[in-house]
């Protein structure tokens, strides 16, 4: 009883690891090096590929066809990762893009000299698209599925188990040359609250940039910030810095070369710092 009430304790902290924002901040950050590097500032950061799925669909109508892979070890925890790999096209005049998002850990109990493995995992899995309503307005919608498991050993009251949700996002990018801003509304119809973001970017994409961004949590009351800035000293390399919602820095690389892209990106943190790295393919 007292081994599985541990085990129970070590997963329910890796779940405010990962889906809560408490003094230390444990949040759901974006499946993107890149925004990773500004601070997690990401839902008016255009270009990249499929990965804006999850950041603000209405940024599709800045990407490419590509596919695009993301991994991370989440706050260096052993066995606690996140990866992603995305897919963007187009047809006609809408943009369209599908993600597919995995992220869990592995803990192992020692009971009585057997060791058990307990789980906890994510999958999360999107398809949205995106279209121009005039030459510097887009609109996009997403639509994901979530199943969450979490399997305990020696679980004989049922505590654990399944659990599924579906919810949409919704966003708009407003884009000049100089300027862009963004809404998005996340988890409509969905069982985790609704949240809504707006954000805001100052300078030209593909040379100097800064992005904020304001996030506010319903179910919470709660409003947390972010920025960064990212600078291009190259055609193809950038560098990026930023302040997460913890209050915490961040940086980042950027490097390309023809149709390959490569994103990384660090991250202080006070439950360990972290290493975030994004390869993107343009058809």
């Amino acid at each position: 009883m007292r081994k599985r009430c541990f085990a129970h304790g070590l997963l329910l902290m890796i779940l405010l690891f990962s889906c809560t924002a408490m003094s230390w901040a444990y949040e759901t950050m974006p499946s993107s090096a890149r925004a990773l590097g500004l601070g997690g500032a990401g839902a008016v950061l255009p270009g990249g590929l499929g990965e804006v799925l999850a950041l603000n669909p209405a940024l599709l109508t800045t990407t490419n066809t590509g596919v695009n892979l993301f991994y991370t070890n989440k706050f260096a925890i052993p066995d606690f990762t996140e990866q992603s790999i995305s897919l963007s096209w187009k047809t006609g005049k809408i943009h369209w893009a599908s993600m597919l998002l995995k992220d869990g850990a592995v803990l192992f109990e020692d009971n009585q000299g057997d060791m058990h493995e307990n789980q906890w995992q994510n999958f999360k899995l999107g398809i949205g698209f995106a279209m121009l309503l005039n030459k510097h307005m887009s609109l996009g919608l997403g639509l994901w599925t979530k199943e969450q498991t979490i399997a305990v050993a020696e679980d004989h009251d049922g505590l654990f188990g399944n659990n599924k949700d579906l919810f949409t996002t919704m966003g708009l990018y407003h884009d000049n040359l100089k300027f862009g801003m963004s809404a998005v509304i996340e988890g409509l119809m969905g069982n985790e609250g609704t949240q809504t973001k707006l954000a805001v970017r100052l300078g030209e994409k593909g040379k100097l940039m800064a992005l904020g961004e304001m996030n506010y949590e319903f179910s919470e009351s709660r409003m947390n910030g972010y920025a960064g800035v990212e600078a291009w000293l190259a055609s193809n390399f950038a560098i990026r810095v930023g302040v997460d919602l913890a209050g915490m820095f961040t940086a980042g690389l950027g490097m390309g070369k023809g149709a390959w892209e490569i994103d990384y990106a660090y991250r202080v943190h006070p439950a360990g710092n972290a290493h975030y790295l994004g390869s993107g393919y343009r058809f």
